[in-house]
C-alpha cells in the first residue's frame, strides 16, 4: 500500500488518464444532445461513469488519501444523502426516481452518487486553489440549477406536490439540500486532504466545460431556456473569484512534481 500522502503511481500517468476519461465523458456529453429514449440513457451513464474516472484519477495523482477521500466524502456522502431524500424527502424535497431507467441500490440509482462526486471534486479543487474550500458547495448547488430540470424533463425523476416556490419546477428546497450536502462535503473533502493539490489543470477543465456544455444545452438543444439564464448565472457567479484568482496570478506554479510527503503541507 503506498504511503497515504503519497501519489497512487506517477502523477504524469495518472494525470494523462485523467485527461482522457474527461475527454471520454466530454464525447458521451455530446453524443447525448444528439440521442434520446435508451441510447441517452447510456450516454448519461458513460459520461458519469467516465468524469468520475477523471476525479479519480486525479485525486490518486495527488495521493492515496486523496482518492480515499473522494470515495468516502463523496460518493458514500452523495448516496446517503440520496437515499434520504429518497426515502424521508430530505434535504432535498420529495422526489421519485423513474422505475427502470438506471440500476439501483436501495433505490437509488448507481450513477447517482458518482455524479455527485465527479463534479465535487473539481469543484472542491476549485475552491482550494484559492483558499475557499467551501466555495465548491455553491459551484455544485448552481451546476444542479441545469442538472435537475434537464433530468426531470428527461423524465428520469420527478418532484411531488411541494408548498415551496419553484425555480423551472423544481422547488427551492431542492437548492437548499444541494448547498447543506454540498457544504458538508467540502468539509470532509478539506478535512481529509490534508496537503496541498499540487495540479488543479484537469479539474478546472472539467468546471469550464460544465459550465459552457450545460449553458449551450439548455440554451440550443433541450429548449430549457429559463434553466439556462438560471444556471448560467448561478455557476456564472459561483466561478468568478476562482476565474479572478486565475487570471490575476499569472505566475501561478501549476502541475509541478509533488513534493515529498514530509514537506507537503495543508493547502489552506
Amino acid at each position: 500500500m503506498p504511503h497515504l500522502m503519497e501519489p497512487m503511481g506517477d502523477p504524469v500517468h495518472l494525470r494523462a488518464l485523467s485527461f482522457f476519461a474527461a475527454a471520454f465523458g466530454i464525447l458521451a456529453q455530446i453524443g447525448y444532445v444528439f440521442t434520446d429514449d435508451r441510447p441517452r440513457v447510456w450516454a448519461t451513464v458513460l459520461a458519469v461513469l467516465a468524469f468520475f474516472a477523471c476525479a479519480a484519477f486525479h485525486a490518486a495523482s495527488e495521493s492515496f488519501l486523496a482518492l480515499l477521500t473522494l470515495l468516502l466524502a463523496g460518493v458514500v456522502l452523495g448516496y446517503v444523502a440520496e437515499f434520504m431524500g429518497d426515502r424521508l424527502g430530505f434535504p432535498f424535497g420529495s422526489y421519485d426516481y423513474a422505475a427502470g431507467t438506471w440500476m439501483k441500490l436501495g433505490g437509488v440509482p448507481v450513477v447517482v452518487p458518482l455524479a455527485w462526486a465527479m463534479l465535487g471534486w473539481p469543484a472542491f479543487v476549485a475552491g482550494r486553489m484559492i483558499g475557499k474550500p467551501l466555495l465548491g458547495a455553491p459551484i455544485l448547488a448552481a451546476w444542479d440549477l441545469f442538472l435537475d430540470p434537464q433530468m426531470v424533463k428527461d423524465g428520469r425523476w420527478t418532484w411531488a406536490k411541494s408548498a415551496w416556490p419553484t425555480i423551472n419546477g423544481v422547488p427551492l428546497s431542492n437548492l437548499f439540500g444541494w448547498l447543506a450536502v454540498g457544504a458538508l462535503m467540502m468539509f470532509l473533502f478539506d478535512r481529509g486532504v490534508n496537503h496541498v493539490i499540487d495540479f488543479e489543470g484537469i479539474p478546472l477543465v472539467v468546471l469550464g466545460w460544465t459550465w459552457a456544455s450545460s449553458l449551450i444545452g439548455h440554451l440550443l438543444f433541450f429548449g430549457l431556456r429559463g434553466s439556462a439564464v438560471v444556471g448560467g448565472l448561478a455557476m456564472s457567479a459561483a466561478l468568478t473569484p476562482v476565474v479572478l484568482a486565475f487570471v490575476g496570478s499569472p505566475k501561478r506554479s501549476r502541475g509541478h512534481a509533488p513534493n515529498p510527503p514530509a514537506s507537503r503541507e495543508r493547502g489552506r
